[in-house]
């Protein structure tokens, strides 16, 4: 498990990115400290893979169980804080 499934994405702060060698990588906030990802992390506490970060917005797929017991993929997105 990576550091950040330990935290609900309503508890995850994207504060900026920077893009180097075509590659952007996110910083968010949890509490006092601040992570760095990239596309391929994992994020949340529902198996949350990041798939694309942008200047507005981190974007993952998260994979959850349904009524019905089955294991789905459904989009989730951090914005970018603007405070």
């Amino acid at each position: 498990r990576e550091i950040l499934e330990c935290f609900g994405l309503d508890r995850v702060e994207y504060v900026g990115s920077l893009a180097k060698a075509g590659q952007r990588h996110g910083y968010v906030k949890v509490e006092d400290h601040v992570y760095t990802v990239q596309v391929g992390n994992y994020m949340g506490t529902d198996f949350g893979v990041i798939t694309e970060i942008t200047p507005e917005k981190i974007v993952l797929d998260e994979t959850i169980q349904n009524a019905e017991g089955e294991w789905i993929h459904r989009p989730a997105e951090v914005p970018l804080s603007v405070k």
